[in-house]
């Protein structure tokens, strides 16, 4: 038992993370490239909440902050750190393929979902090694993190979500 155990294991940390590629069977062969943008934390925009305030660096059409709430509205990998009271990030890049990278994130909100997908792709969450992020809803009648588009969460450090989390399929 514990040999099948570790085989498995061996086999998990084998497989390839999953990355903004269009996925078919496990066994075909993807010759589509993954954009330059969604390759590497190198190229990634990076987000930076701070008391009541945000740092941005990257392609500033890409996002668009309205009120509490922080829009996301193009494709492509976000790099987000720092802590956000009573504010949420919203998803809203149109068929495209959005991953978000927590390193050190907290998220509080007392009404609002935290994570919350309106339109894309596919979402990667995925969290940077050796960090704590957690995302919390206070109602607990409201979700931590809501998603109407493929959703895949990758934990490379810890992601404490406190509340319900929802993905819903549209399609």
């Amino acid at each position: 038992m514990r040999k099948l155990f570790l085989s498995l294991m061996i086999l998990a940390l084998l497989l390839p993370l999953p990355s903004c590629a269009s996925y078919g069977s496990l066994f075909e062969e993807h010759t589509e490239e993954i954009s330059e943008e969604t390759q590497s934390y190198d190229t990634a925009s990076t987000i930076v909440f701070s008391q009541s305030r945000y740092i941005f660096t990257g392609d500033t059409n890409a996002i668009s902050p309205a009120g509490s709430s922080f829009y996301i509205i193009k494709g492509g990998t976000y790099k987000i750190s720092g802590k956000l009271t009573d504010g949420n990030i919203i998803i809203d890049a149109e068929g495209e393929c959005v991953r978000l990278v927590f390193c050190n994130l907290e998220i509080y909100c007392d009404s609002l979902t935290p994570i919350q997908v309106n339109n894309a792709s596919e979402v990667i969450i995925e969290t940077e090694a050796e960090t704590k992020n957690t995302l919390e809803c206070l109602d607990k009648s409201k979700t931590a993190i809501l998603s109407q588009a493929a959703l895949t969460i990758v934990n490379n450090g810890t992601l404490s979500v406190n509340g319900l989390a929802l993905y819903e399929n549209k399609t």
